[in-house]
């Protein structure tokens, strides 16, 4: 019996997950977590249902063909524009329900690590609104400003140490943009409070202010979940590794971050002199490891896909006065991992990696294997922008823009949580077969492919809004042109 609400839309009754659960029964129970985010039930459902048609439509992945995948293109396509334009609710929410889904596949007790970047999505149009000049990493060299327009965006990820195959799983928890303040032509004709009011609106849009906000509230969460003693385990990039970032972690949070390898740093003194605490310059990071006298520890980690031999340099107590200012700091100098380059004898090695981290306590292995862990959120802006065509909405508000973005991310987390608990991150018989050119080497785990092929092949049964159930053949699958080369 449907319940409802006092507005008269009709609600699904909450219903458990069956032990022997299928891969849909599984994604529909993660999607329900969402309906406390709405203040009205056919809200949720019109953008569930947007949404997942946003991650199997072929094609661009706009609202245009997720409307026309679901065969909607002749009803009044508004609705769908409004939920995402003018509806109250917070992509943030979803989000903070897959945190609590991620925190169940963690092992107990065990440090959760956040992987933490920021990347931009291409945009042409110059009215689109948080559009700015964003750097862009893929840039030929010899480019003097490697930038592209676009919408930058702050984007977190948990690392599920599954370890499938030795790759662990990284399921986004926030994807928000960072917009830019404009700018002011003319800065003499401004007053003193127009002034300040001007810094302090640069200073709130910052990448560091962003971040710094987000860790909070991911903690928060992690608190009112109960999780209150498990400790939060940062891991970002150079971009973040600064004293503004470290000074404000709550409270049994940690960080660990990239910084140069010329960078000056001290020893702390022995002796309290006044206000003084910092020392004896030391060597650089680049002087650290080319130094023979101090020994590498070996040990061997989950990276490329196998278990290998890294080696790594660990010195305590540095101060880093231009970076991270006062804090006491643990530096982790990675050393250059070989691997084999197709077409030549001869080895390949990447560079070095320095790292700065707040965890003094903690095994330097465990925060090196952390480290290596923070590539799988590289992963995900290639399966989320090349895949699934986040970027590619035409939204032209600021609520659009996130909603739509963070609702998509959210939804593909959901689904990789989905084929997790199914078939335990594991690529088994139940994904369609592949094709005869990719079964000479299948792939280690299930692909972003392998999952939105699932997820079409199941929607079939439920292809409409109205869940109007398509009979179909006995055994009957996309073609691999289907679910291989138009995902």
């Amino acid at each position: 019996m449907n319940a409802k609400r006092k507005y008269g839309a009709r609600q699904a009754p909450r219903q458990a997950t069956p032990e022997k659960a299928s891969f849909m029964d599984h994604f529909r129970g993660l999607l329900t977590s969402w309906e406390p985010a709405f203040k009205q039930f056919r809200t949720f459902e019109r953008v569930v249902n947007a949404v997942v048609g946003l991650l199997v439509c072929q094609g661009r992945g706009t609202l245009t063909n997720s409307i026309m995948y679901r065969g909607q293109e002749q009803a009044d396509w508004s609705a769908d524009y409004k939920a995402f334009n003018r509806s109250e609710w917070k992509a943030s929410e979803l989000f903070r329900a897959v945190l609590l889904e991620a925190i169940k596949e963690q092992p107990v007790k065990a440090p959760l690590v956040l992987a933490m970047d920021d990347t931009s999505l291409p945009k042409t149009g110059t009215k689109i609104p948080q559009a700015r000049w964003c750097h862009d990493p893929l840039a030929p060299k010899f480019l003097d400003m490697p930038i592209q327009w676009g919408i930058r965006m702050l984007h977190a990820a948990i690392i599920v140490p599954n370890y499938i195959n030795h790759r662990p799983l990284a399921l986004s928890v926030a994807f928000e943009p960072i917009p830019a303040v404009e700018k002011v032509k003319n800065k003499e004709g401004l007053s003193e409070a127009e002034l300040a009011a001007l810094e302090a609106a640069k200073k709130e849009a910052s990448l560091t202010t962003r971040a710094v906000r987000l860790i909070a509230n991911i903690r928060k969460s992690l608190d009112e979940s109960g999780e209150k003693r498990r400790k939060l385990l940062i891991v970002a990039d150079s971009s973040f590794t600064n004293g503004a970032t470290i000074a404000h972690l709550p409270a049994n949070t940690e960080f660990i971050g990239r910084f140069r390898k010329n960078a000056r740093i001290y020893a702390p003194t022995e002796k309290k002199e006044g206000k003084r605490i910092y020392g004896e310059v030391l060597p650089t990071p680049e002087q650290f490891r080319q130094d023979l006298e101090i020994p590498f520890q070996s040990v061997e980690l989950h990276y490329g896909g196998g278990l290998r031999e890294i080696r790594f340099k660990e010195i305590q107590n540095v101060l880093w006065k231009d970076g991270t200012r006062g804090q006491v700091m643990r530096l982790l100098i990675v050393m250059p991992i070989p691997y084999k380059v197709v077409g030549r004898r001869k080895r390949g090695y990447n560079n070095p990696a320095y790292l700065l981290t707040t965890d003094l306590t903690s095994p330097a292995a465990q925060l090196v294997q952390a480290y290596l862990d923070r590539w799988q959120i590289e992963v995900l802006h290639r399966d989320l922008k090349a895949g699934i065509g986040v970027g590619q909405v035409q939204a032209f508000s600021h609520a659009a823009n996130e909603r739509v973005h963070g609702a998509t991310v959210a939804a593909y987390s959901m689904l990789n949580l989905a084929g997790l608990r199914t078939f335990n991150g594991k690529r088994t018989k139940d994904y369609p077969d592949l094709p005869a050119w990719r079964k000479r080497k299948p792939p280690m785990r299930p692909s972003q492919h392998d999952l939105v092929s699932m997820l079409r092949n199941n929607l079939t049964d439920v292809w409409t809004q109205e869940q109007r159930r398509m009979r179909r053949p006995k055994g009957w699958v996309l073609s691999h042109h289907e679910t291989y080369q138009a995902a």
